[in-house]
């Protein structure tokens, strides 16, 4: 259970922090002055022997309630140490993921592929591995590859 927010806590929250450039409407961030993970988000520790909770998560839950179960927390201020509760949205994890500025992420809201090609319904397959795949290019790739081979001599069919 994760315990709620005492003023021993509070007294580690800057609430005059920055105003998100991309989402001003959400108000100035909350930033934890205490103990940061590797990761940069605010942790807080409590208990004997000391359990170690997030401090964004802890706020949430002290002002807004539990986060429902299959949902993590997700900055919509993308400010890993802002507390702010109202900053805070619970999403799936396949959300979060995509929200953010991962590889993963980054790949998913392209919408042509390296060659210029829309990735659109008609265009598009799906890999093996999950990816997207640009018919065009596949196709062209394949012609490529066959005349090669048959300029070398080899075997086409």
């Amino acid at each position: 259970m994760i315990p709620l927010a005492n003023a021993r806590f509070w007294r580690k929250v800057d609430k005059n922090g920055p105003i998100p450039a991309h989402r001003p409407e959400l108000g100035p961030c909350w930033i934890w002055k205490g103990h940061l993970t590797y990761h940069g988000y605010g942790r807080v520790c409590k208990g004997t022997p000391a359990k170690r909770y997030q401090a964004h998560v802890v706020a949430f839950v002290t002002l807004r309630g539990p986060i429902p179960a299959g949902l993590e927390p997700d900055h919509l201020c993308f400010i890993r140490k802002c507390v702010n509760p109202w900053h805070i949205e619970p999403v799936t994890h396949k959300v979060n993921s995509l929200r953010g500025n991962s590889p993963l992420a980054q790949n998913a809201r392209k919408t042509y592929c390296k060659r210029g090609h829309p990735f659109n319904e008609q265009n598009t397959r799906r890999s093996s591995g999950g990816g997207r795949v640009c018919r065009i290019c596949s196709q062209m790739l394949k012609k490529e590859w066959r005349r090669k081979r048959r300029e070398a001599g080899l075997c086409v069919t």
